[in-house]
């Protein structure tokens, strides 16, 4: 069970690697949240998404929101799309019960565009914890958080971690 696990955060990396972002937004739950907290300190991330300011504190809707805006053209950043690499290390994976599972793993992202006919290289890296669900058969993400231990951002854009 704990490979089958791990094999499904591997797997949610692929699929935005390979920019099938419709898939990536269905592993999510209806009731789930994408957290990526801001910076407090340099040493210290915020710790309420509701009172403080965050990069990124999604719910269901905003997902599939912007997978749509991503399918459509609609966003603009993304415009060329960028080619991505993700890289999951360190997965550590503590069962809750039989069906709930927390995952902790580190991240690295290589992300690479052509802009104004010359290539525009950035890297990201952090830590994510993932809530893994099994609902009818299938593994589902109910919460997941982001850590981006370098988030100045000099294209324009974040992609999705």
């Amino acid at each position: 069970m704990l490979r089958e696990v791990e094999n499904f955060i591997y797997h949610e990396a692929n699929l935005m690697d390979e920019g099938k972002y419709e898939e990536w937004g269905e592993l999510f739950t209806e009731d789930s949240t994408y957290w990526i907290p801001s910076w407090m300190t340099e040493s210290k991330t915020i710790s309420n998404p509701t009172n403080e300011l965050s990069l990124i504190y999604w719910n269901k809707n905003n997902i599939n929101e912007y997978v749509q805006r991503l399918n459509s053209g609609d966003a603009h950043v993304m415009i060329p799309s960028p080619r991505t690499t993700r890289y999951i290390t360190n997965i550590l994976i503590e069962p809750l019960n039989e069906t709930e599972f927390i995952v902790k793993s580190n991240w690295f992202l290589h992300d690479f565009r052509l802009q104004y006919n010359e290539g525009v290289q950035q890297f990201f890296g952090g830590k994510m914890e993932h809530r893994v669900v099994r609902e009818n058969g299938e593994f589902k993400i109910s919460h997941k958080e982001v850590i981006v231990i370098n988030d100045n951002i000099n294209r324009g854009h974040l992609m999705i971690i």
